[in-house]
C-alpha cells in the first residue's frame, strides 16, 4: 500500500499504518492456535483472543527485527519499542570453549 503514494501523490501515513495492521492480522490468524496451545499447555496462561495480532505494539513490548539496517533501515514511523539490530549467526559448537 505504501506504493500508492507514488501513484497518487498523496500522503500514505494511514495506509502504511493500516497495511501493517492487516499483515499482523493475517500472521496472527495463522499462528494463533500454536501460541494459545503453548500458553495454555506449557506455561499455564490463558489463551489470547482475537486481539493478539497487535499486542506487541499496543502494549509497547520491546522487540527486534533481525535484518541489516544497511539493507532496510528502521522506518521513521516505528515506535521506540522496535529496533532493527542486524543479522544473527550461529557459530558451530567446535568454536566454543
Amino acid at each position: 500500500l505504501e506504493a500508492l503514494n507514488h501513484l497518487t501523490g498523496e500522503g500514505t501515513g494511514w495506509r502504511n499504518y493500516m497495511s501493517y495492521r492487516l499483515v499482523d492480522e493475517f500472521i496472527w490468524l495463522g499462528l494463533k492456535d500454536q501460541f494459545n496451545d503453548f500458553r495454555q499447555n506449557v506455561i499455564g496462561l490463558p489463551p489470547i483472543g482475537n486481539w493478539g495480532a497487535h499486542v506487541l505494539n499496543d502494549k509497547m513490548v520491546p522487540f527486534v527485527k533481525m535484518w541489516s539496517p544497511s539493507l532496510v533501515p528502521k522506518p521513521e514511523d516505528w515506535g521506540e519499542n522496535v529496533d532493527v539490530v542486524g543479522n544473527f549467526f550461529l557459530h558451530t559448537a567446535s568454536e566454543y570453549t
